[in-house]
Formats: structure tokens, sequence, C-alpha cells
């Protein structure tokens, strides 16, 4: 009976060492097929970034439509020809659109314009000359 209960202990000891080795793989494997992407105008500065956060219920999902068409707004209105990048990054949609213009002074007004709009939001974040996630 001791054998038994020995051998039962010692496998069960073992099985949980193999599965510790098992998630340790996984995770090397995960991290290893990381994408970056290839537009270097995301890596440089003067990057306008608003940032989508979450603190434990999800982002203003609301939001989102609005942001959506005050930038296709802003264009339409101002000739900037903003382009963006949308990087998703979290859990809870977290995500950050990464507005790029070759004309600073765009940026400047339509960062403007957002922080005007989204005032007391704690879930939107406005990043001016950021560098964007890669």
């Amino acid at each position: 009976m001791k054998k038994l209960f020995i051998l039962a202990i010692l496998c069960s000891v073992l099985f949980q060492a193999d599965a510790r080795t098992k998630k340790k793989k996984r995770k090397k494997k995960h991290n290893s097929s990381v994408v970056t992407t290839t537009n270097t105008a995301s890596s440089k500065p003067g990057t306008l970034v608003v940032s989508f956060i979450s603190m434990g219920a999800g982002i203003d999902f609301a939001s989102i439509p609005v942001f959506e068409k005050e930038l296709k707004d802003f264009n339409k209105a101002n000739k900037c020809g903003l382009l963006y990048e949308l990087k998703n990054w979290g859990r809870e949609g977290e995500r950050d659109y990464c507005i790029h213009s070759p004309v600073q002074k765009c940026l400047n007004d339509f960062a403007a314009d957002l922080k005007s709009k989204f005032n007391g939001n704690d879930r939107i974040l406005i990043k001016e000359n950021s560098v964007c996630r890669p």
C-alpha cells in the first residue's frame, strides 16, 4: 500500500514538472513569433498617438466612431492628408491610433481639436510627438 502511495506521489510530481516545461516552451514559441511593422513612419517622433485605454472595465467603445468621424471630417475640411495605423494591444480592446502627416501644423491642430472634444475622458490619451508601439 505504501509503495502504491509513493508511486502515485512520484507520478504527480513528474507530471507537474512536465506541464511546467511545456508551458515555458509555449511562451518561448509565442514570443519568437512577434511580427514587427515595416512602416518606418510609425517609429519616427512627430506622430500623434491616440490611445483608447482600459482600467479594468474595457475601453470607451462609444467614442471610437466619434473619433474616426472627427478624423475624417478634419481631413476633409483641412486637406491635411492625415493617415493612421491602428495598433491593437490589449485584452479589453485597448488600441492606439498612430496618426501621421507630412505637415506638423495639421497634427497640432488635430490634437487640439481632440483634446477639446474628449476633455475629461480618462480612457482616451492623446500624446503629441510620441512614438508608436511596434
